[in-house]
């Protein structure tokens, strides 16, 4: 299973860098493309063969109207052209192409802001397009403000489908037809996270690396992007006071799992799968996004085990190595909740290691930080609410009580070290707020 990228925007989304490693976006006016109202959900796609791409843009309206470029893709010109306008489908449309029936001409799947997403086949040419419904490509209808994009996610040769709806949520659709008779099946591993409101995903390739990312536009006006990280997955023997590493990550990150059992009973294998941890699943910001799914053979009755999770120096941000500010979480799926596990930090090799551990699960490393925990690029009421939550463990998803209920530090307390948020805290979060400095 591959973890994804996904940008998502309920506005124009350009791709200006496609450097593989370094994206730098830079504001370049004159790519843009015409104001069409509310809502644009622009698709692109070179309608003429002519070598440039050329635009077509759903609008709140529910309008499609394309524009050709009548100039080259590095100095565009969008010159409106009704000849290729998609129909209209009632409010919110946001197109995306693919050429279903491999006639060499593209097809158009639509979402609208009922949920539903209708296809239309071209019963003309590229460059002469008859829009003609047809149902049998339809996709589910998932909730409002439906936007579709096209990725083969298992590799099978035809195209699966990521949704983003109006709720923030981004769908994943498996094609378990074919591309010329799609049967699209609710595939909840491919999903994609929860970005707030009104997802518009699009797919790209940012780092190379042969697998697909994600930009994600949201109502907010942010643009988030997820990196895809190929899940990892190891197993060996389990044997007595012996480290078994499991390092042996595709990426050489630096982000890895020793293990060493003091006891164990019976014989078999331990396994560790280690995957992309969306922040649905990480209510409290984790710094590395990625979680440790460990299982251990049934023949294994009774075991007790130390375990070591190495970190890389950018995953601290600059704060004090220490279990102040860095610990393990245990995740339980019967209670969808994080329980504090705490461990013992090493800053000289930059582990964390939680001792006597009896069961296994899902773990992951968090930091003990106040700072931007919903990731917005500021400190602020937001960042409070979401400490509130974690805090008081409200929530589904977030902390349970424990060894220490009260999860986050913030990292300007001025109450020496007993990690109590009160009124003197908030004052100094209020002072580097008004100048302008992230506490």
């Amino acid at each position: 299973m591959k973890s994804l990228i996904i940008v998502i925007c309920f506005s124009v989304i350009v791709i200006i860098n496609q450097s593989a490693t370094a994206v730098t976006w830079t504001r370049h006016s004159d790519w843009d493309a015409p104001d069409t109202g509310s809502n644009s959900s622009p698709a692109f796609y070179d309608f003429d063969g002519d070598g440039d791409t050329d635009l077509l843009v759903g609008m709140s309206n529910g309008n499609m109207w394309a524009y050709k470029n009548t100039g080259s893709n590095i100095n565009p010109a969008w010159t409106r052209y009704s000849d290729w306008d998609a129909p209209d489908t009632g409010n919110d449309s946001s197109p995306a192409f693919y050429d279903f029936d491999a006639d060499g001409d593209t097809d158009i799947l639509a979402g609208m802001s009922t949920g539903r997403m209708w296809a239309y086949k071209n019963t003309g040419s590229d460059n002469d397009p008859t829009w003609t419904r047809y149902s049998d490509w339809d996709a589910p209808e998932t909730g409002s403000n439906a936007s579709p994009a096209f990725y083969d996610f298992d590799g099978d040769g035809d195209t699966d489908l990521l949704v983003g709806m109006s709720n923030g949520n981004m769908w994943a659709y498996k094609n378990t037809g074919s591309d010329i008779d799609p049967t699209w099946t609710r595939h909840s591993d491919w999903d994609a996270p929860d970005t707030g409101n009104d997802s518009t995903p699009a797919f790209y390739d940012f780092d190379a690396d042969g697998d697909t990312d994600i930009l994600a536009g949201m109502s907010t006006g942010n643009m988030w992007a997820y990196e895809a990280c190929s899940d990892y997955s190891q197993t060996l023997s389990v044997s007595l006071s012996t480290v078994l590493s499991f390092n042996e990550l595709p990426s050489g990150d630096g982000h890895y799992i020793d293990m060493t059992f003091t006891n164990f009973s019976g014989s078999g294998n331990v396994t560790v799968l280690e995957t992309n941890m969306a922040y649905t699943n990480s209510p409290c910001k984790s710094p590395l996004h990625l979680r440790w799914d460990i299982d251990i053979s049934a023949g294994i009755t009774n075991f007790s085990c130390n375990v070591s999770f190495h970190y890389d120096d950018a995953d601290v941000l600059g704060y004090p190595e220490s279990s102040a500010y860095l610990g393990i979480a245990k995740y339980s799926s019967s209670t969808n909740t994080w329980q504090w596990v705490g461990g013992a930090v090493n800053a000289d090799n930059n582990t964390v290691t939680v001792s006597g551990v009896t069961s296994f699960s899902t773990f992951a490393l968090f930091r003990r930080i106040f700072g931007d925990i919903t990731g917005d690029g500021y400190v602020d009421a937001a960042d409070l609410q979401r400490l509130g939550d974690c805090w008081h463990a409200t929530n589904s998803g977030e902390f349970t009580g424990g060894s220490d209920a009260r999860f986050f530090n913030f990292n300007k307390n001025t109450d020496g070290g007993s990690q109590i948020i009160d009124a003197a805290d908030l004052q100094v979060f209020g002072d580097c707020w008004h100048n302008g400095i992230q506490p």
